[in-house]
């Protein structure tokens, strides 16, 4: 779970009313959401409980959710996270959707 899609047309949306953007509208497109998770995100997740992974019967799209706690390094912020990801027809698997919730 470090990894951010690269593709410029993944959209990203924020947390309040109009807070969003996609590689067609931001400066950084996929590749700086990338590299801002990787500096975030990567090696500062854990897995608190058992992940439910599933793939649907056609064998090309699968989903995960899990319990995960960021790592803020003086505290904890946990999520359930959903991540939706698709094989192209090249084998290749993609993050196609990931969704975070929190406690408000």
């Amino acid at each position: 779970m470090g990894f951010a899609s690269r593709s410029p047309w993944w959209p990203l949306f924020g947390g309040s009313p109009g807070v969003h953007e996609s590689g067609a509208t931001s400066t950084s497109g996929g590749a700086g959401l990338a590299k801002a998770w990787a500096a975030a995100w990567a090696n500062h997740l854990t897995i608190d409980a058992p992940v439910v992974a599933t793939l649907a019967p056609g064998g090309t799209t699968g989903w995960v959710i899990a319990n995960v706690s960021l790592d803020k390094k003086t505290y904890k912020i946990k999520f359930r996270v959903l991540f939706v990801f698709d094989k192209d027809a090249s084998g290749a698997w993609s993050l196609v959707h990931a969704h975070f919730a929190t406690n408000a």
